[in-house]
C-alpha cells in the first residue's frame, strides 16, 4: 500500500503596511492572507519535523508525559508474591475474582467462573471532574477483558474491549472525568467464564486526550518512556505499604526496646518511610524476643503501640514468656537469614497504609 505525504503549502512572510501578511503558494494558486490565520493553516498535524516525514503533532504524542499509575511495569513486589487471588499482591494492585500471576513480562491474569473479576489501582493523584485522561495498555492474549477508566467502588466512566491477539497490541481509552470519588485504572473481565487469560506488559494513565505509552516502528511497538527508576517506584509504593526488613549481617534483627509501664509488652521502635496515613501492622512467620543475657521468649503478637505517618513508629510486641521490667529486648525472626523485601516469608512485618 502506497502512502502519500501531505503536501505542505509554501509560506513567504511579507512585512509592511502596518502588519505582517504571508503568501501561500500551493500548486498554481497564490493567496495573500493575514498572519492571524497562520496557526489555522499550519497546524501541528501538518508541520513536519526535520526528518520531513513525522508531523510535529505525532512527535508530541511520542514524547511521554507523566504516568499517574505507580509500579506501571509491575516490578515492585514487596510481598514477594508469585500469584494472588484477592486483595493486594504486587505493590499498589488489588484483584478480585481472578488469579494474577507475577511474571517476567509483567502480570498474567486468569479469569475464574465468578460473574465479575478485575485487577485495578486506585489513583492517589490530583485529578478532578472535567479533567480529560487517557488509559493505555500493551497486552497479549485476551478473551473478554476490557480496559476501564472508572470510579473506585463505583461504576465505570468509560471502558473499551481489548482485542484478542497472540502478539502485543496497544489499546487505549480516553474519558472526561465526572462524578468522581476516587479514580481507578482497571482491567476487568465481566463474563462468568473461567480460564480466559491476558498478559499486561505495561500500562499508563495520563492527562490529555491521547496516549504516549508506545508508538509503532515497522511491526514493533516501542515504549516511549525509559525504563522506570526502580528506587523511585519503590519509594512511591512505600507510601502505601512497607515491608520492614531485618537489619544486621547474620541475624534477622528488627529492632530493640524495653517493656512498657505495665510490663505487658516490649516497645520496639521501627524506622519507616513517610506514609500516606497511619498504618496498620501485621506479621508473617515466627519471632522471638531476646534479652540482654540471651534469654529467648516466643512472640505471640505484634501490633502498633504508637503510630504516625512519619518515621519511626512504635510496635508493641507481646510474648508468652515472663518479661523483666527495664530489661532490654531485641526482636528477631526465628529464621536466621535476612528478610529482604519479604522474599523470605519466615519473618516479615508488614506496615500497611493502603487505600
Amino acid at each position: 500500500m502506497a502512502i502519500k505525504s501531505y503536501e505542505l503549502p509554501k509560506v513567504d512572510i511579507l512585512n509592511g503596511g502596518g502588519g505582517t501578511n504571508f503568501l501561500v503558494n500551493k500548486g498554481t494558486e497564490t493567496a495573500q492572507l493575514p498572519a492571524s490565520l497562520l496557526p489555522q493553516i499550519l497546524t501541528a498535524d501538518k508541520l513536519l519535523m526535520p526528518d520531513g516525514v513525522t508531523s510535529i503533532d505525532r512527535r508530541l504524542q511520542q514524547i511521554g508525559s507523566g504516568n499517574l499509575i505507580d509500579n506501571a511495569d509491575f516490578s515492585i513486589n514487596q510481598r514477594g508474591v508469585t500469584s494472588w487471588t484477592s486483595g493486594y499482591g504486587l505493590d499498589r494492585y488489588r484483584c478480585g475474582g481472578l488469579t494474577a500471576h507475577a511474571i517476567d513480562q509483567g502480570v498474567r491474569l486468569v479469569s475464574s467462573s465468578t460473574t465479575y473479576s478485575n485487577v485495578f489501582q486506585i489513583i492517589d493523584r490530583s485529578v478532578k471532574d472535567d479533567d480529560v485522561v487517557t488509559l493505555s495498555a500493551l497486552t497479549k492474549g485476551n478473551n473478554g477483558f476490557r480496559l476501564v477508566i472508572g470510579r473506585a467502588h463505583d461504576s465505570s466512566i468509560k471502558a473499551v474491549d481489548i482485542p484478542a491477539s497472540d502478539d502485543w497490541e496497544l489499546t487505549s481509552v480516553t474519558a472526561t472525568l465526572s462524578n468522581l470519588s476516587k479514580l481507578i485504572a482497571k482491567i476487568d473481565h465481566p463474563a462468568a467464564v473461567a480460564g480466559d487469560e491476558i498478559i499486561i506488559h505495561r500500562w499508563k494513565l495520563e492527562p490529555g486526550p491521547f496516549q504516549t505509552l508506545a508508538h509503532m516502528e515497522g511491526n514493533t511497538w516501542v515504549l516511549n518512556d525509559p525504563p522506570p527508576n526502580y528506587a523511585l517506584e519503590l519509594l512511591k509504593c512505600q507510601r502505601y505499604f512497607y515491608a520492614a526488613n531485618a537489619i544486621g549481617n547474620s541475624i534477622a534483627y528488627f529492632g530493640q526496646g524495653t517493656t512498657n509501664n505495665t510490663n505487658t509488652l516490649v516497645e520496639i521502635e521501627v524506622q519507616i518511610p513517610n506514609m500516606r496515613s497511619y498504618p496498620a501492622v501485621s506479621y508473617r512467620g515466627s519471632f522471638y524476643l531476646e534479652s540482654e543475657n540471651g534469654e529467648k521468649l516466643p512472640v505471640t503478637g505484634i501490633s502498633v503501640f504508637r503510630s504516625g505517618v512519619v518515621s519511626p513508629i512504635l510496635l508493641g510486641v507481646k510474648t508468652s514468656g515472663t518479661l523483666t521490667k527495664g530489661k532490654l529486648y531485641r526482636l528477631l525472626a526465628n529464621d536466621d537469614s535476612l528478610c529482604v523485601l519479604c522474599i523470605n516469608s519466615n519473618g516479615c512485618i508488614d506496615i500497611d497504609a493502603n487505600l
